[in-house]
C-alpha cells in the first residue's frame, strides 16, 4: 500500500492531464512537451477554440481535438505541435502558417482548408482528406503520408523530402515546384499521379516513386536522374527529352511511351515492359 501511495502522484504527474469545462473533452499533455506554466494558457486557448472557433497565433501544443467539429475554425499561425485532430471536421479551416510538427491527422476532413506555409514536418497523415485544400509551401519533410486524398489541391512548392508515402491520390492536384527527393513508398503502395497538373515542373531528381501510377503523364525534358521508377506504370507517358540517367526502371511498364531523345545512360532497365527505345539515348 505504501508503494502505491508513493507511485500514484508520480503517475499523475507524468500523465499531466487536466480538465476544462464539462462540455470540453479532457485535454492531455505529454509531460516532456508542455511545461507547468504553459498548461493553463493552453487550456484557456482550447476552450476558446471550441467556443469561438478562433484562436489566431495561440499556444495549443499537444491538445487533443479528436472528433471535434471545427469547420471554418481560424487557427492561423498557431502553435499546434503534437496536436491531435484524428477524425476531426476541419473543412475550410484556416491553418495558414501554423506549426503542426508531429501533429496527427488520421481520417481528418480538411476539404477546402487553408494551410499555406504551415509546418507539417513529422506529421502523421493517414486517410486525411485535403481535397481542394491550399497547401502551397507546406513543409511535409519526414511526414507519414498514407491513403491521403489530394484531389484538386494546390501543392505548389510542397516539400515531401524523406516523407513516407503510399496510396495517395493526386488527381487534379497542382504540383509545380514540389520536392519529391528521397521520399519512400511502401512496397506495392505507390502514388496515383495520373491527372496531376504541372508534375513536369516539380523536382523529381532522385525521387522514389516505385509502384506509382504515371499513366499518360506528360514529362518532356523532366529531370528524373537517379529516380526509382521500378514497377511504375508509365504507359502512354510523354518522356521525350527526359533525363533518366542512373534511374531504376526495373519492371516499369513503358508501353506506348514516347521515349525519343530521352537519356537512359546508366539506367537500370532490367525486365522493362513494352519500351520502344527508338530515338532514345542509351
Amino acid at each position: 500500500m505504501k508503494d502505491i501511495r508513493v507511485l500514484l502522484p508520480i503517475a499523475l504527474l507524468i500523465l499531466g492531464s487536466i480538465y476544462s469545462k464539462d462540455h470540453i473533452r479532457k485535454i492531455e499533455f505529454k509531460e516532456w512537451d508542455v511545461t507547468k506554466e504553459e498548461r493553463e494558457e493552453i487550456n484557456l486557448n482550447a476552450e476558446k477554440v471550441l467556443a469561438d472557433k478562433e484562436c489566431v497565433g495561440c499556444l495549443l501544443k499537444s491538445v487533443d481535438f479528436s472528433s471535434e467539429t471545427l469547420q471554418n475554425v481560424n487557427l492561423k499561425n498557431a502553435n499546434l505541435v503534437f496536436a491531435v485532430f484524428d477524425d476531426a471536421f476541419l473543412q475550410k479551416a484556416n491553418l495558414m502558417g501554423s506549426d503542426l510538427e508531429g501533429a496527427s491527422f488520421s481520417d481528418t476532413k480538411l476539404q477546402n482548408a487553408k494551410l499555406a506555409g504551415a509546418n507539417l514536418r513529422y506529421a502523421s497523415l493517414v486517410g486525411t482528406n485535403f481535397s481542394e485544400a491550399d497547401l502551397r509551401n507546406v513543409n511535409m519533410k519526414q511526414a507519414s503520408v498514407h491513403s491521403v486524398n489530394f484531389n484538386n489541391a494546390n501543392l505548389e512548392n510542397v516539400d515531401f523530402s524523406d516523407a513516407e508515402m503510399g496510396y495517395c491520390n493526386f488527381d487534379g492536384a497542382r504540383l509545380k515546384g514540389v520536392k519529391w527527393s528521397t521520399i519512400r513508398t511502401d512496397g506495392g503502395a505507390g502514388l496515383n499521379l495520373t491527372g496531376a497538373i504541372d508534375l513536369a515542373k516539380s523536382n523529381l531528381k532522385n525521387a522514389f516513386l516505385s509502384y506509382s501510377d504515371l499513366t499518360g503523364v506528360s514529362l518532356p525534358k523532366v529531370n528524373l536522374r537517379g529516380a526509382d521508377l521500378s514497377h511504375v506504370l508509365l504507359t502512354n507517358a510523354d518522356l521525350q527529352g527526359a533525363n533518366l540517367q542512373d534511374a531504376i526502371l526495373t519492371y516499369a511498364d513503358l508501353t506506348g511511351a514516347n521515349l525519343r531523345e530521352a537519356n537512359f545512360k546508366g539506367a537500370i532497365l532490367t525486365d522493362v515492359i513494352g519500351a520502344d527505345f527508338t530515338g532514345a539515348i542509351r
